[in-house]
């Protein structure tokens, strides 16, 4: 994770400084956010913004509070002659900043909420092909395209794509004895940017249709079933896929992962 600053810490004339993070926590199963800072005795009170917009109330109704969580969804209403209808819209932020305030007197401290983004080329998918797997090495921060899986390797997760009997995709994970990579196929799951909490496994059918057709993984430490900060969620979109005839198919990737706050849902790029 980065936490950048946009100006000095301190200033002469009492100037409030950036706030200092103190922790940056995923809640309610990595839907959420939690933000805590230290309290500057010079600030009058902190702006919190997602992306440039600023949080007012009720989400931030006391100005003087060091701690803010942020919902990775929001609830917007409408009404109409039959009542008032109520849905859960995604909000989930690349930045998150945060502004210590006297006066007009500012700073503000910016923390990188990104995906991690990599892009695989030419994977070639096929009823009667030999798979091509793709490493995802969590330490390194690299993803590649390989012919051969070594599952003894820590901190490393692998997946592929096969095309069954009756023509479905399949999606296949492998990783090490400590940790489980589980597949969303992403079917009726209305965000984009927010992982789905729920429904994965650890093979999956997918449809990669068109450019722009997603589906969601978690990898998850098997020492806890739960969705716990040790935990890092992602996605993978096609960006490219070529009919090469004979049920055989020519794929290229994107795999998005969030690994700046783990056990966080939250992929924006």
């Amino acid at each position: 994770m980065l936490i950048g600053c946009t100006s000095s810490r301190k200033e002469v004339g009492g100037t409030p400084g950036n706030p200092e993070v103190v922790s940056i926590t995923p809640i309610n199963g990595g839907r959420d956010l939690e933000v805590v800072w230290r309290n500057d005795n010079n600030a009058e009170g902190y702006y919190v913004a997602c992306d440039d917009k600023r949080l007012y109330s009720p989400e931030r109704s006391n100005y003087k509070d060091t701690f803010q969580v942020i919902s990775g969804t929001r609830e917007v209403c409408e009404s109409d002659i039959w009542g008032t209808h109520c849905r859960e819209l995604e909000r989930t932020c690349k930045y998150v900043s945060i502004t210590s305030y006297r006066g007009d007197k500012q700073n503000t401290t910016s923390i990188d909420l990104t995906s991690r983004v990599f892009t695989v080329n030419g994977i070639i998918v096929g009823r009667d092909s030999s798979p091509s797997w793709i490493k995802l090495d969590l330490s390194n921060k690299t993803a590649s395209l390989v012919s051969e899986v070594d599952t003894t390797l820590p901190n490393v997760v692998w997946f592929s794509f096969s095309i069954d009997s009756i023509g479905r995709w399949m999606v296949i994970c492998k990783g090490p004895s400590n940790l489980a990579f589980l597949i969303h196929n992403g079917y009726s799951y209305p965000y984009k940017y927010l992982a789905p909490g729920e429904g994965y496994n650890d093979v999956a059918v997918i449809s990669p249709s068109s450019v722009g057709t997603r589906f969601f993984f978690w990898i998850n430490n098997k020492e806890n079933i739960l969705i716990d900060p040790s935990d890092y969620f992602g996605a993978v979109e096609f960006i490219g896929l070529q009919d090469l005839g004979g049920n055989t198919y020519k794929a290229d990737i994107v795999i998005y992962l969030q690994d700046r706050v783990r056990g966080l849902r939250w992929l924006r790029y």
